[in-house]
């Protein structure tokens, strides 16, 4: 498959213990409402015992995540190279900014790209800073940044954001060819895909979900506009889906 980079700058069991040989009668004690009273209570502290452990393991791993995130961030931002960029995406699912299935983010987007519609470009430009607070890898929100800038006549800003934007792309597409779940293209949302899929040009078809030794994959049908062909990607989206379930385990 050619790679292609297409940059739209302006438009994921108790048992009873009796002995078969002795036919003596077995005392039971049958818990009274208090004792089973307690027996819950001290269930109960320990489920939470259990919960506050898992909290303090999170949190710790959340600041280690968060400050190598941190501290890849300022060299993007004044280095804004592949391997940083490549870097921060691959950081950046480990750290609590992590939102993979976009609650508030998705209104953000649709409100970024609303004031790009009405040529609102000091909005558009706002908008898109939010979602870059908390999640620098969203093509969206450089696409939206770069826009922004070249209409407000913020050249080296908009270039910059176009920078980052490729190299993002660069990122996916170096992950795999996305040919076959054995070789998928590495998505850490559900926006992303949405992103990286307009970004270069595909239409999609139709989407269903696969799960191959141990991981889950979105198979997108899609269209190039080239050839008019269609054909099936594989994206690699289990980190959205450990994401889902971390609660629950």
């Amino acid at each position: 498959m050619q790679v292609r980079f297409i940059i739209l700058i302006l438009s994921i069991s108790i048992f009873g213990c009796s002995s078969n040989g002795s036919q003596e009668p077995v005392a039971q004690n049958n818990p009274t409402p208090s004792t089973q009273q307690s027996s819950k209570q001290s269930e109960q502290i320990k489920q939470a015992d259990q919960v506050e452990h898992l909290e303090q393991v999170e949190s710790s791993s959340y600041t280690q995540a968060n400050e190598q995130y941190q501290g890849l961030l300022k060299k993007v931002k004044t280095t804004p190279n592949f391997e940083y960029v490549k870097a921060l995406k691959l950081t950046y699912i480990h750290t609590e900014y992590y939102q993979p299935f976009m609650g508030k983010e998705a209104e953000l987007i649709a409100d970024m790209y609303s004031n790009i519609e009405s040529k609102n470009w000091l909005a558009c430009s706002d908008v898109s800073s939010k979602i870059l607070a908390t999640n620098y890898i969203s093509l969206d929100a450089h696409y939206g940044a770069m826009a922004c800038s070249f209409e407000s006549n913020l050249v080296e800003q908009g270039k910059y954001h176009r920078t980052i934007m490729t190299h993002l792309l660069q990122a996916m597409w170096q992950s795999g060819d996305g040919l076959s779940p054995m070789s998928p293209l590495f998505c850490t949302s559900k926006s992303e895909l949405y992103a990286f899929l307009k970004f270069s040009g595909f239409t999609l078809i139709t989407q269903s979900l696969l799960e191959f030794e141990d991981k889950t994959y979105d198979v997108i049908t899609v269209k190039d506009p080239d050839s008019n062909k269609e054909f099936e990607l594989f994206f690699d989206i289990s980190s959205q889906w450990q994401y889902g379930f971390k609660d629950i385990k």
